[in-house]
């Protein structure tokens, strides 16, 4: 039980995170550096939810 409290607490520092990245990346796309920080970061959740999905 402990476990799974400590990956929900995981997945919700990950996702506000994810989403502002995610609203950064529609206003300004045509930024490079700010798209590869999107991807960057809702890969990194999109996996970790995988993961998490696997084990519970």
């Amino acid at each position: 039980y402990l476990p799974r409290l400590i990956l929900s607490f995981t997945v919700f520092s990950f996702l506000p995170e994810c989403l502002y990245f995610l609203n950064i990346h529609s206003k300004y796309s045509y930024y490079p550096y700010v798209r590869k920080l999107a991807s960057r970061c809702c890969h990194r959740f999109h996996n970790f939810w995988k993961e998490w999905k696997k084990v519970y």
